[in-house]
């Protein structure tokens, strides 16, 4: 079993499954193509396009921070979760993940984009 092949499963299958789904969501919302009580609501909030503007760039960064954070619980041991591993065998995500998925995560070339396809800040991609 190769652990580094199962954490860029697992990696791959956050960014696309969960990252890009709640992004791609959101963006709906925002841009008041949803209905219902949660498109209603964010449509109001919206109605300035000067806020509309600014929720539709905070979107992935909003994500990306409950993302983080559940990585960081993952990292540290605080949150136990396995996962299943492509033979059906169980992997404990905390040594899977060596401490080191939040980081993975976070940093300019890592799982973002690498596995997202999905916008996300990069302040070392930035002018300046």
């Amino acid at each position: 079993m190769d652990d580094r092949a199962e954490l860029a499963r697992f990696a791959e299958l956050l960014m696309r499954r969960v990252r890009d789904e709640a992004i791609a969501a959101c963006d709906n919302l925002a841009a008041g193509r949803m209905s219902g009580p949660d498109g209603t609501r964010w449509r109001e909030a919206t109605a300035d396009p000067a806020a509309r503007a600014a929720v539709r760039e905070l979107i992935p960064d909003v994500v990306d921070q409950a993302l983080f954070e559940l990585l960081n619980a993952l990292d540290n041991g605080d949150l136990p979760l396995g996962w299943q591993r492509d033979d059906g065998s169980w992997a404990d995500l905390y040594d899977l993940g060596r401490s080191e998925m939040a980081g993975w995560f976070m940093v300019g070339d890592g799982w973002r984009a690498q596995h997202s396809h999905q916008r996300f800040f990069d302040p070392d991609d930035q002018p300046g």
